[in-house]
């Protein structure tokens, strides 16, 4: 069962990064740059795999 849980919270985990890393690639991006050019997907990706930390982040600086 403890098992079982560990892979719903990391399926969770992988789908929330996968729409995180759409989002970022969605946004229309600058005119001279193509939307899947390397610099956009590599912030895509990394912003989909540490979005909690964003989270904590702009709560920390919220309180500030």
């Amino acid at each position: 069962m403890r098992r079982r849980a560990g892979l719903v919270a990391l399926c969770l985990y992988a789908a929330a990064a996968l729409a995180d890393a759409g989002f970022h690639l969605a946004q229309s991006p600058a005119a001279e740059t193509s939307r899947f050019a390397l610099d956009r997907v590599i912030v895509a990706v990394d912003s989909g795999l540490f979005w909690p930390v964003d989270m904590v982040a702009v709560l920390l600086l919220a309180v500030r």
